[in-house]
């Protein structure tokens, strides 16, 4: 997969379905993934055990933005990293933003104070990750099974109608 990944296609619940699988191929099988509507408390996904050499338990938060404006987007994602770390956690030890948002070193690390600043004034330490768009596209790469389901599914999986009168436009 060379291609640039494209989220003009998505919005947030189509996000959330894709991260959805995304955790259950890259962290476990294991994982709680959610999409039902109501009080959810916040939470988009969950796991408990060890991802990446890390033992405790992950909360996974989606974080979809589609302005026209990185600028903007990044904007809305400070908001929104405040804004959950003020809802409900309850012992969570890794948080993990996922977000669709191409951030730099500096917006980052940005982003991290900002979580770790709000974090202070609640007395919990969970480490806080972010999964933006350039992980993403790594994650992505090393599973192209997702990239294909979600940027071309008609040409992943062809009716068997199609394939046998020869139709296999791409």
């Amino acid at each position: 997969m060379n291609e640039k990944i494209s989220w003009s296609n998505f919005d947030g619940t189509s996000f959330q379905k894709f991260c959805n699988a995304l955790l259950l191929t890259e962290v476990s099988r294991h994982a709680r993934v959610y999409s039902a509507p109501g009080k959810d408390g916040g939470i988009d996904q969950l796991f408990d055990g060890t991802y990446d050499g890390k033992p405790g338990k992950w909360r996974f938060q989606d974080k979809f933005h589609s302005s026209k404006k990185p600028s903007q987007d990044f904007q809305e994602l400070k908001r929104d990293v405040e804004k959950d770390i003020l809802g409900n956690f309850s012992g969570e030890q890794h948080i993990v933003y996922i977000t669709n948002v191409n951030l730099n070193p500096k917006q980052e690390d940005q982003l991290k104070a900002i979580a770790n600043k709000t974090l202070s004034t609640l007395s919990i330490k969970p480490e806080v990750h972010f999964w933006h768009h350039a992980r993403l596209e790594a994650l992505i790469s090393l599973n192209p099974l997702l990239y294909h389901w979600y940027w071309y599914p008609r040409t992943f999986l062809r009716p068997f109608t199609e394939y046998f009168l020869g139709k296999l436009e791409y």
